[in-house]
């Protein structure tokens, strides 16, 4: 069939969402939902500029042929795109500028078509994202890349729509509280 794409704000009942009784709570929502913080003036953030000099930019390329050897070593199904993600998670794993104990988030796009009900011809990858939260830096850089990546299924596929629900009010609420979204940054960067 043709591809469509479909406004997300339609797969949603409009009953779900709410308006936030102030600013303050709207700005918390944000550091809750999307590890974002309200920053409107980015030059009082205390950015460790040191740690960025040090990173070293990579140029990845990936061979299809090795990621579906990848794919096949694995009972479990897992996406092109798990295998990469999971890639990138052990590379950040492996910085040795972060403490042991540091956490790892990736957010990512993914297909989230089954979880809204959608068919294939619907264009999946530009629904929604999936923030995997919290994931010990030690357990993925210990991990083998095809675990860390049927991990990641695994989180896909446990997710649940209240949170894009909540995202998605968020952004809708965005416009009504006046906000700028550039005022907002990952807090990752603090």
């Amino acid at each position: 069939e043709t591809p469509q794409l479909v406004e997300l704000t339609t797969l949603f009942n409009p009953a779900d969402f709410w308006l936030y009784d102030n600013i303050h709570q709207f700005r918390q929502d944000a550091r809750r939902l999307m590890n974002k913080i309200y920053a409107p003036d980015p030059s009082q953030l205390k950015l460790s500029m040191s740690y960025f000099a040090k990173c070293i930019p990579y140029k990845l390329v990936f061979k299809e042929e090795a990621l579906q050897e990848f794919k096949a070593t694995t009972k479990h199904y897992i996406s092109t795109n798990d295998i990469v993600n999971a890639i990138l998670m052990k590379i950040n794993a492996n910085d040795l500028a972060l403490s042991t104990h540091a956490t790892s988030e990736i957010g990512f796009a993914c297909n989230l078509r089954k979880h809204f009900g959608l068919k294939d011809y619907h264009l999946g990858n530009l629904i929604g994202g999936i923030l995997i939260d919290k994931i010990e830096r030690t357990k993925v850089k210990d991990s083998a890349i095809i675990d860390v990546a049927v991990q990641i299924r695994s989180l896909i596929e446990q997710d649940d729509l209240s949170k894009h629900t909540n995202m998605l009010n968020w952004f809708q609420n965005l416009e009504q509280n006046s906000e700028n979204y550039t005022n907002y940054v990952a807090n990752f960067l603090i």
